[in-house]
């Protein structure tokens, strides 16, 4: 599965099948390249949404699971802080505490989602309009 930077958008890695293997894909060629879906960084992490053979795939810091109804995710704020935690039925599969970037101006108007990656996250998989739009558009 291909997946692009959500900040730097010409940086893309390829993730292995188990997504335990991470490679960051050459330069050359990247503008023509399809990607799967998108990734960021937090904290020397990685994360992202990615689609392969129709299913929606959350990475998790190397660890790959497929979207479906037991998978839950949210962000919780708690004073300048985020939580965003990932449950698989009742296991804790992640959880991150950080600092949130706040939306800023610039040419267009900009929600939480377009600074914060795992707000972006559990919007695309809370909504099944958005979680179909995302898989058409990356399958």
């Amino acid at each position: 599965m291909i997946l692009r930077n959500r900040d730097r958008f010409w940086e893309l890695i390829a993730v292995g099948d188990n997504g335990g293997s991470i490679e960051r894909l050459p330069d050359e060629g990247v503008q023509e390249r399809k990607a799967n879906g998108f990734f960021f960084e937090k904290e020397g992490r990685t994360f992202g949404l990615g689609v392969d053979r129709g299913v929606v795939w959350l990475f998790l810091d190397g660890e790959l699971r497929a979207a479906h109804n037991g998978l839950l995710v949210s962000v919780e704020d708690a004073e300048e802080l985020r939580t965003f935690t990932a449950f698989d039925g009742p296991d804790l599969i992640s959880s991150v505490t950080y600092s949130p970037e706040a939306p800023y101006w610039n040419l267009f108007a900009m929600d939480d989602e377009d600074v914060d990656g795992f707000t972006w996250m559990r919007n695309v998989l809370s909504s099944p309009e958005r979680m179909a739009v995302f898989t058409a558009v990356n399958g």
